[in-house]
């Protein structure tokens, strides 16, 4: 309970920072419990995805480092956006997988700026690349709810149907094959998680599995550049590639865990997939230009956590490059 009491503390204390009043955060709680689940997982969702400087602490001396102030300035506004995109959801747990989403957003663009600057040699304040990534989650042309409404009707156009039941207690080897077979209708449940989890993990795929998510956000001379009218059409190119490397992991990759649980009524499933490809070629966060010519194939370890339970269901939990210890399996 005290741990849950702090997670609330840290939602609504980050909440206050973002230009919040107590009775606004009162207002948005409404009768769920401090210590409730939907008052959870929005905290959960704000703390675990926070922007640069937000709510920062002061140090032993009771001051504040310049450079996270500069940073919180620049972030504070786009995160301000991201909760009034957040609170359109219908309920506090769609709101969570809202910010989450805005978030990913904000993250990718600032990753693209990153970029920018690093292939122009230039290496402007970290401040100053925040606050231009906060401009484009503010600009309309981005159209971050046209983007949400696309990802998510291609998620449910993809894997929108039933269900893939599959017994947890058929012997491992079943299980798998079960797996491997149905590898295109296995997705990762709530068509939110899995957009939210699309956007955030799209870079970390080999660059020739987001054609598509490339098709759709070419650069026209600038890092926003220019959409593609995929998104105008209801079709999302991020979502279409993320499943599809999902499902080609499922059903080409290692079996890297097998694990039963809840006392053999559920299976966890752990999928690897290493890709090389060359590391000059793609310039992604995953795979970074090596300047030296060096070393040159990378391998990308792409780790998919799959459950399989009675009342969900097989859904894959989540999908990307993996943790420090999934990488370690390389």
């Amino acid at each position: 309970m005290r741990k849950r009491t702090q997670l609330a503390e840290r939602l609504e204390s980050a909440l206050r920072w973002a230009g919040m009043s107590d009775e606004a955060i009162t207002e948005l709680r409404g009768d769920e419990e401090r210590t409730g689940p939907g008052w959870q997982r929005l905290a959960k969702a704000v703390v675990d995805n926070p922007y640069p400087g937000m709510d920062p602490k002061p140090n032993s001396k009771g001051k504040f480092k310049a450079r996270t102030l500069r940073e919180g300035e620049a972030s504070r506004p786009a995160m301000n956006a991201g909760l009034k995109f957040a609170l359109e959801g219908s309920s506090l747990k769609e709101a969570s997988y809202r910010y989450e989403y805005f978030k990913a957003i904000f993250d990718s663009e600032k990753r693209n700026i990153d970029k920018k600057y690093d292939n122009e040699g230039k290496n402007p304040p970290n401040s100053e690349k925040i606050k231009e990534a906060s401009e484009f989650t503010l600009d309309p042309k981005t159209d971050i709810q046209g983007k949400f409404e696309a990802d998510f009707e291609t998620a449910k156009d993809m894997r929108g149907g039933d269900p893939v039941y599959i017994d947890p207690r058929e012997s491992q080897e079943k299980i798998i094959s079960l797996v491997r077979e149905q590898a295109e209708r296995i997705g990762m449940g709530n068509p939110l998680s899995t957009i939210y989890h699309a956007r955030k993990h799209i870079h970390e795929l080999p660059e020739d599995e987001r054609e598509n998510e490339q098709e759709q956000h070419q650069n026209k001379g600038t890092v926003q550049g220019k959409e593609n009218d995929r998104e105008s059409r209801g079709e999302s190119g991020t979502v279409k590639d993320y499943l599809n490397s999902l499902a080609k992991t499922l059903k080409e990759g290692e079996i890297a865990g097998f694990e039963r649980t809840q006392d053999g009524q559920a299976v966890h499933l752990t999928f690897r997939r290493v890709v090389e490809q060359a590391r000059g070629s793609t310039g992604t966060a995953s795979v970074p230009e090596d300047p030296t010519g060096r070393d040159e194939e990378k391998k990308t370890t792409l780790i998919g956590h799959l459950y399989i339970r009675d009342h969900t269901g097989a859904q894959v939990a989540t999908y990307g490059r993996g943790s420090k210890n999934d990488r370690e399996l390389e």
